[in-house]
């Protein structure tokens, strides 16, 4: 299929996920037909994703942290069941990452020792800000009664769901449905994402630093390297944590020696993820 319609597709779809064939077609330039049926082939092969979810903050769970530890990914999710906003994968070389939120300092400290009681070391990184990656903020959630949340859960099931279809599932109008989602969506109490299948990379690594100049530092050199997923600032095992994808070779020696360079660095971690999917 061809790639630049793909990232044309998505890139409006980005926007807004829920906009209407008509309106997507206006915007790529194309039959309201043929937008909706590539659309729906991207979705069915997987090359697209729409996904949903109710914002962290939201479900009063406002602290965003990552764990990484050497038990294995299975033995960390038994340890981490029964929470909410949980997302586990395997790093390599035998360990083990968890994204948390949590609803404050003290439960984040009682997450991280239920891994250790599994008998695992745990490296905790407590996240104060995140540059690029991850979810949106949501500062200011809104209050959400029952039909907002069966709503939320609607919606994340089908996020392009059109009203017509919402509407006698909650015994509201459409108007009133539009009214609740739109409320939802402009707090950003309830995500939605497109995700963009990407070519598989050559290599992807997560990246641990501590600084000696401060994170803003860091975080600043590495604002324009191509191939970064996900960078944040924090505190705990480490003040800068960043993943990146290389696509070819000379990317890879590229990114390797833009960190080598980083001036400020007091250490530094590297991991490789040991396939595509793993890096987020």
């Amino acid at each position: 299929m061809n790639e630049v319609l793909t990232r044309r597709l998505a890139a409006v779809l980005a926007a807004d996920p829920r906009c209407s064939y008509q309106e997507l077609a206006e915007q790529v330039g194309l039959s309201r037909i043929t937008v909706k049926d590539r659309l729906q082939r991207l979705l069915e092969s997987g090359s697209v994703r729409l996904t949903g979810c109710l914002h962290p903050v939201a479900l009063g769970l406002p602290v965003a942290a990552e764990l990484v530890t050497d038990a294995a990914a299975a033995r960390v999710a038994d340890a981490l069941a029964g929470h909410p906003a949980v997302r586990i994968s395997t790093v390599g070389d035998g360990f083990t990452e968890a994204a948390l939120h949590a609803r404050d300092d003290e439960q984040l400290a009682e997450l991280a020792a239920r891994v250790r009681a599994a008998g695992a070391s745990v490296r905790l990184f407590r996240v104060l800000r995140t540059l690029r990656g991850g979810l949106p903020a949501c500062p200011r959630p809104a209050r959400m009664d029952e039909l907002d949340h069966r709503l939320a859960q609607l919606v994340i099931a089908d996020p392009r769901a059109r009203l017509t279809r919402l509407a006698p599932e909650l015994g509201l109008s459409d108007r009133a449905v539009g009214t609740r989602l739109k409320r939802l969506l402009d707090t950003r109490t309830l995500v939605l994402q497109v995700l963009v299948r990407p070519e598989p990379p050559v290599t992807a690594f997560r990246v641990e630093i501590c600084s000696r100049a401060g994170s803003a530092h860091i975080a600043h050199q590495l604002k324009d390297v191509e191939g970064i997923t996900y960078l944040a600032t924090g505190r705990g095992s480490c003040e800068v944590l960043v993943r990146l994808r290389a696509h070819t070779s000379f990317q890879q020696r590229h990114q390797l020696r833009t960190l080598k360079r980083l001036l400020g660095i007091g250490q530094m971690t590297i991991r490789q993820y040991p396939t595509a999917g793993s890096a987020r």
